[in-house]
């Protein structure tokens, strides 16, 4: 009766267990990749789903800018906290840390894709959509428009989203090669795309 495995027995199991890992890591690592980039472009969409809804009901317009490793994202005007009758006074990147404002960075591999137009703002480029509270007549509740230029805290200039398939927002794993994307329409109606 034997007690135990000999030699070759063991050698042949550990050599098993070196295939399944060799296979199994890379899987493994592209799986978990793939998860970080999914669950920050959902993250950023509820962001900007949440700055629409709050545009909406609080009645002011709101601002969302996005750069290619960290984005921002206002849930109240600025102007608002420090007088009330105060409007079109937005937060920018760069504001010290507020419940009102948003600041996400980014994995150090995960880049967004930025589409023209940008804007320079404390020598980063952002792309900054602004959420509208529907005050003007020639303005929807919820829409969002690309922001051309912001005079210090005021927003001066917006143009609508003209393109037919609105405005993608591309984010890129790089480590894996593999990009998900958000769609943002002209009535800001917010989707991801994989």
């Amino acid at each position: 009766m034997r007690k135990g495995f000999s030699l070759i027995e063991l050698y042949i199991v550990l050599a098993v267990l070196a295939i399944i890992a060799i296979i199994g890591v890379p899987t493994l690592r592209n799986f978990y990749e793939r998860k970080a980039l999914e669950n920050t472009i959902w993250q950023l969409a509820q962001d900007l789903r949440i700055a629409r809804e709050k545009a909406i009901t609080q009645q002011q317009d709101l601002i969302a800018y996005i750069g290619e490793d960290e984005y921002y994202v206002e849930f109240m005007q600025y102007g608002m906290l420090q007088n009330p009758q105060t409007y079109n006074l937005h937060f920018v990147p760069g504001d010290t840390t507020s419940r009102y404002f948003k600041n996400v960075k980014f994995p150090r591999n995960i880049k967004m894709q930025l589409v023209s137009p940008t804007l320079n703002i404390n020598g980063k480029n952002y792309l900054v959509i602004v959420f509208k509270a529907g005050g003007n007549t020639d303005e929807i509740r919820g829409q969002a428009k690309i922001v051309n230029s912001l005079n210090g805290r005021r927003l001066s200039s917006d143009t609508n989203i003209t393109s037919n398939n609105g405005l993608v927002i591309t984010g890129k794993n790089l480590t894996i090669n593999l990009s998900y994307s958000i769609k943002i329409t002209t009535t800001g109606k917010i989707a991801m795309m994989y």
